[in-house]
């Protein structure tokens, strides 16, 4: 497969069915295998979710930062959207009443209340192709309150070191599995400054850090 003619050719839509395939199980995998098991990025941004009076986290997967987000202590409103059924599913059983899960669409979901942080995980934002990636920060933004914060965690866009890519180049990987395959476009801080300001934030901090298997993220905090 050549990468260079599918960097722009894919959208978030053609990802649907390898979260719906992928067991529950295999997808905790890939974050264990990554580093973000022991909830090294939440632990970076403790402060602002400890100060956020609700919380928005798109594309819950599995739960990982749900459950990251409870054991640091958070009481608080957690809202979660997530557009697997089978995800929604094992995440309403897995939490019952402690958190509201949706199951749908961020892109064409109509909240009715607005969140004080919204948290983009575990590369949530590079799961959007480069040209969706302008739209889709838009659209949450408008549902941020007036002082409300957009974290975005990636990996660093000049990575060697993707520890679930099959292929990594140009800032697109592939993630070939047995069930199905994903693309992801990593933006480069400079494309996220961009991004910010086009969008009206008026400040963002970047942060570097590496998980415990040596793997190079970046965390985007927009305000």
């Amino acid at each position: 497969m050549d990468i260079n003619k599918i960097s722009n050719d894919w959208t978030n839509d053609d990802l649907q069915g390898f979260y719906e395939n992928i067991p529950v199980e295999e997808l905790a995998l890939y974050a264990q295998r990554a580093g973000l098991d022991d909830y090294c990025d939440l632990d970076l941004v403790k402060n602002h979710i400890d100060n956020a009076q609700s919380i928005l986290e798109v594309g819950a997967g599995y739960g990982r930062v749900i459950e990251g987000i409870l054991k640091q202590g958070y009481k608080d409103p957690i809202t979660a959207i997530e557009r697997s059924e089978k995800m929604c599913d094992y995440l309403k059983e897995k939490f019952q009443n402690k958190v509201e899960i949706i199951h749908g669409d961020i892109r064409t979901y109509q909240f009715d209340k607005k969140f004080d942080v919204i948290l983009l995980m575990w590369s949530s934002i590079v799961e959007y192709s480069k040209i969706e990636q302008m739209k889709i920060l838009k659209h949450l933004k408008s549902i941020l309150s007036d002082t409300g914060m957009l974290i975005a965690d990636t990996i660093a866009h000049v990575s060697v070191t993707s520890k679930n890519a099959t292929t990594f180049k140009n800032q697109t990987y592939i993630v070939k599995s047995q069930h199905g395959t994903a693309y992801g476009y990593v933006p480069s801080p400079e494309e996220m400054e961009i991004y910010a300001h086009e969008i009206g934030f008026l400040k963002i901090t970047q942060i570097s850090y590496k998980t415990k298997v040596d793997c190079s993220r970046i965390m985007h905090i927009l305000q």
